[in-house]
């Protein structure tokens, strides 16, 4: 949603709420990654899982900015947060199949 509305805003009150959701949205990210990670590694594995995923999440983070900074000419700004939004639910989607459906059900 952040993103969406990072694409929309016209005005300083609309990035704001942008920026506020977009914040929101990777802090959840970085935390609940982080624990789907280090639920699927084995216990004497943890330590090696959580730092491939900061690796794996800084990697992102500094080729991130380049790629997108080539599509930035084609796209524009506007188009850049949308397509980045879209990228953002194809993701969720992914994520769903791979991890969300697997839910563990235990006896009560």
């Amino acid at each position: 949603m952040g993103l969406f509305c990072l694409s929309q805003s016209y005005g300083s009150g609309m990035m704001l709420v942008a920026s506020a959701l977009i914040a929101l949205g990777f802090g959840n990210m970085i935390s609940c990654s982080q624990v789907a990670v280090v639920n699927l590694a084995p216990n004497h594995r943890i330590g090696l899982a959580t730092s491939t995923f900061y690796i794996a999440m800084d990697a992102g983070i500094g080729v991130g900015p380049i790629i997108i900074g080539a599509i930035l000419p084609h796209f524009g700004y506007r188009g850049m947060y949308a397509s980045m939004a879209v990228l953002v639910l194809i993701t969720i989607v992914i994520y769903y199949f791979v991890h969300g459906r697997h839910v563990k059900v235990t006896a009560s």
